[in-house]
Order: structure tokens, then C-alpha cells, then sequence
């Protein structure tokens, strides 16, 4: 069974609005170069540093460890190929870059999921409400990793959005960059809306939730 934690925010607002899904104008001519820049620069990085990543021999569990100090959000990454849906629980994913709006989704090359996301040229991220603690799972652990079942929705591409979600992005693949064992997916979001409810969180190998203030 997965340990709980709480963490104690000194403050805790909730700041986003509920609203329509929010489809982003095209920022003009220049986003396709700013686009390969951004994506050009980051695997340059990781080109020029590969070879010192691949000769240390720091011992991943250890790694593990000190990583999972670092508390993050939970989604549910989704994705659609044709009428098959798959989807994967997922804290590797960040925000890149607001112009042009991009959002990275690192996935393992020797999973399942890894084939589902490549021969894909989409995907959304998901993010879980604390109430959705049993959807991580299910797309955590071994089962079925299609939608059937579940309530969502579709918005641009296709990509499975679950109902109840914290918040959403749905995007187009415009690149994906190998890095050690994993790839990352670099996604331009087309669209995406948020709600006012609390996260579900995950802290040192176990799910965690926010404390509201008391005063």
C-alpha cells in the first residue's frame, strides 16, 4: 500500500478560474522558428553532455530516492492512434515554453507505452484532482491503459481528456529527443482549460495531498 503524506504550503490559494476551454491563437509567423530553436537548443544540450551522462555509474536507486524528495503533481498522459486510446500515469512532464506554448512528456523507450506515444502524433496531459487517486493507478499499475469505461472528452486532436481532471492541455508532437533510457515528447499545446479543485500529489514514493491553511 502506498504511504500518505501531507505537505504544509505556507499558503494555499485557489487562484484558477473555471472557464471555457481556452484555444490558442496562432502567435505568428515567427512560432515555427522559435519552436526549432527551442527544441534545437535543448537537444544540442543533452547531444553535447552525453557522453559524460552515460559514464557515470551514480546508482539509480540512490537516485530514486533524492528525486522522490522532489514533490510533484500526477497526470494521466493520453493518446489516440485511429479509434485505439492508451494512457499512462506520468510526473515526467513540465511546461517548456509560453511562446510558443510548449509542454515536454518524458517516456521510457522500453515500455509499452513508449511504441503508443511514437507511432502517435499527439497527446494530452491530464492533471489529477485528489479525488482521482484510483485513475493514477489504474494507468500505474498492470491492466487495461485504454479509456473504455471512463468518462472524457476530446477537444483537437483526439487525445482522451478525462472528466473531473485539475486541469488539461491537449497538443500536437512537433519533436521528440532521446535522452538516456527515456525520449521526450515536446508537444504545442492547441488547447486546454483548468478548474478549481485540490491536486493529487506525489511525494517520496507515495501519493500526498495539500493541506488548506486553518487559519
Amino acid at each position: 500500500m502506498l504511504a500518505r503524506q501531507r505537505l504544509h504550503p505556507t499558503e494555499y490559494q485557489k487562484s484558477v478560474r473555471r472557464s471555457q476551454p481556452h484555444k490558442l491563437k496562432d502567435p505568428g509567423p515567427q512560432r515555427e522558428e522559435v519552436e526549432q530553436n527551442v527544441c534545437y537548443n535543448l537537444g544540442l544540450i543533452i547531444s553535447r553532455n552525453h557522453s559524460w551522462m552515460t559514464s557515470m555509474t551514480f546508482d539509480p536507486q540512490d537516485q530514486r530516492r533524492i528525486m522522490g524528495k522532489f514533490a510533484t503533481g500526477v497526470t494521466v498522459a493520453s493518446t489516440r492512434k485511429g479509434n485505439d486510446t492508451w494512457g499512462m500515469t506520468a510526473n515526467a512532464v513540465t511546461s517548456l515554453s509560453l511562446d510558443p506554448p510548449l509542454v515536454l512528456l518524458c517516456v521510457k523507450r522500453d515500455g509499452q507505452s513508449h511504441t503508443q506515444f511514437s507511432e502517435s502524433d499527439c497527446f494530452a496531459l491530464n492533471i489529477l484532482s485528489a479525488k482521482q487517486q484510483a485513475v493514477s493507478d489504474r494507468f500505474a499499475f498492470k491492466g487495461p491503459k485504454d479509456f473504455s469505461g471512463l468518462e472524457f472528452t476530446t477537444a483537437e486532436t483526439g487525445a482522451p481528456i478525462l472528466a473531473d481532471s485539475l486541469g488539461w492541455v491537449d497538443c500536437k508532437i512537433v519533436n521528440t529527443i532521446r535522452a538516456g533510457d527515456h525520449d521526450m515528447f515536446i508537444g504545442e499545446i492547441l488547447a486546454g482549460d483548468a478548474t478549481e479543485e485540490q491536486p493529487l500529489l506525489y511525494f517520496s514514493g507515495g501519493y500526498s495531498q495539500l493541506l488548506a491553511n486553518s487559519e
